[in-house]
């Protein structure tokens, strides 16, 4: 059966901050969560040991206890590492989710987090530390990398404040999104920053180009992304600047919808774990980060094979044999 971390809110009172204190903290192995022994308000996420020769237990409701969440950019590489070189008595003390924090050691001993620290390949790899007393969580230590605790050269948007209200709302949206998607990730997830960077640069060329086409008697040429298009012609154009103007929109709209998707799920989890809930209920602590990012590799693996492969003559080359068979749908 499948054991879950579950964070019990039932206790929890509202405040700002937020610090969940006091909550109950449950790790327990369960089939489902539609159990009615479970409080009425929690979160969780299905936690898998490391190893199960040594057989896992509950969390016990006495004594101090220490959760500390790892946040490796190539967590499976070095949970690998980490079982090839650590007896099972502490491999016992491992476990894995499939959220941004993959790596979770589950002990008494305040210092094992640091052995664990010392025997990756990542030099300092973010972390988060719960100290669990009696049960409930008492504290929450957040360790962002050496690499990303400092704040990292952030995009800038040329101002867009002579567009049309409709525009601006749909650019402040992207913004806004950007803002607070760059946040997590150079706490957790720095690799993923050049990738962001270079959506922004996208959007924002874009933005250049909604400005020209609002008003072009203001410039002297097209800006790169409208070469194809002749200036002189474009400004006694309204029907075709409108389209225009409706395709970059549509684009940028359509970025933002991702983005929203790229926020609720690649991103919750990350550090500080709790500022966040993912929109996957059975996955509403921890989060899908890691598995998310595993898809996103896979995908990029593949475009990368294609584009380098040639497919079209491979197929071409194929498809000319006396023996080859039409596919249907294909001239």
């Amino acid at each position: 059966m499948p054991w879950f971390l579950i964070l019990d809110l039932d206790a929890w009172k509202a405040e700002w901050p937020a610090s969940y204190k006091g909550s109950r903290v449950i790790l327990d192995y369960r089939t489902h969560l539609g159990g009615t022994d479970l409080p009425s308000s929690f979160r969780a996420s299905p936690v898998f040991p490391i190893q199960t020769a040594v057989a896992p237990q509950p969390l016990p409701y006495d004594g101090t206890w220490y959760l500390d969440f790892f946040c490796p950019q190539d967590p499976f590489r070095e949970i690998g590492r980490l079982v090839a070189q650590l007896e099972q008595s502490l491999q016992a003390k491992l476990w894995f989710s499939l959220g941004a924090a993959a790596l979770i050691s589950i002990t008494q001993d305040p210092n094992f987090a640091q052995e664990v620290r010392s025997l990756l390949r990542e030099p300092s790899p973010p972390q988060e530390r719960w100290t669990i007393m009696d049960g409930r969580l008492a504290e929450v230590e957040v360790q962002a990398s050496h690499v990303t605790s400092g704040r990292h050269h952030r995009p800038q948007a040329p101002d867009y404040s002579t567009l049309p209200l409709d525009l601006r709302g749909v650019v402040d949206e992207f913004m806004t999104s950007l803002q607070i998607l760059l946040s997590p990730i150079e706490r957790s997830l720095s690799s993923d920053i050049s990738v962001y960077h270079r959506l922004a640069e996208e959007v924002f060329e874009m933005v250049e180009e909604l400005l020209y086409l609002n008003n072009p008697s203001l410039y002297e040429a097209t800006p790169p992304g409208l070469s194809d298009h002749d200036h002189d012609t474009l400004v006694g154009d309204s029907v075709t600047r409108i389209k225009l103007i409706h395709q970059r929109t549509d684009r940028i709209v359509q970025i933002n919808s991702a983005l929203s998707y790229v926020t609720s799920q690649l991103h919750s989890g990350t550090l500080p774990i709790l500022e966040r809930r993912c929109l996957v209920r059975r996955y509403s602590l921890l989060g899908i980060g890691t598995a998310i990012r595993a898809l996103v590799r896979l995908a990029r693996h593949v475009e990368v094979a294609f584009s380098e492969g040639r497919v079209e003559s491979v197929l071409v080359n194929l498809f000319s044999l006396p023996t080859s068979r039409p596919l249907p749908g294909l001239v």
